[in-house]
């Protein structure tokens, strides 16, 4: 999927877009994309932008790739630990403090997951698609996007 943005910050190698949303995210309501006017993202200066370019940035399979790791992750993790909380505090607990126990071995595996993904984020970037600025569009300011034309 390819987006117009406008880039309004430069860092050293990366630039700051700020996106608009389509006239689609109104419609899906898969995020909360419909009710903000505009975000903006730090993405890496591929193609040497300017302040003020508009670039065409490619989103990919970004959005779902993240929400896997950061979230899809974490949660097996906490429901594997509840898992083996229920099944090992029955013989090694008392009972007044199996769910306690539970809990907090599903918090644990929890905790650990973050951290290992934490350790991973080398690896994750180095294998993950991130948003990419693939083209500038144009260097023409009067040219906004959220600008209305009639024809």
């Amino acid at each position: 999927m390819s987006e117009k943005g406008l880039v309004t910050k430069l860092s050293g190698k990366s630039m700051y877009v700020k996106m608009f949303p389509l006239t689609s995210c109104g419609e899906c309501k898969a995020c909360d994309a419909h009710r903000r006017s505009d975000m903006t993202i730090e993405i890496e200066n591929s193609c040497n932008a300017s302040v003020g370019d508009y670039v065409s940035v490619d989103m990919k399979e970004t959005i779902l790739t993240g929400a896997v790791i950061f979230y899809g992750i974490p949660l097996m993790a906490f429901i594997i630990g509840i898992l083996l909380g229920w099944l090992f505090t029955p013989g090694l607990v008392s009972e007044s403090l199996q769910e306690p126990v539970t809990a907090a071995v599903g918090v644990s595996f929890l905790l650990i997951s973050y951290l290992c993904i934490r350790l991973a984020d080398p690896l994750i970037k180095s294998h993950t698609t991130f948003p990419v600025a693939t083209a500038i569009i144009s260097s023409d300011l009067e040219d906004d996007p959220e600008e209305e034309k009639e024809y």
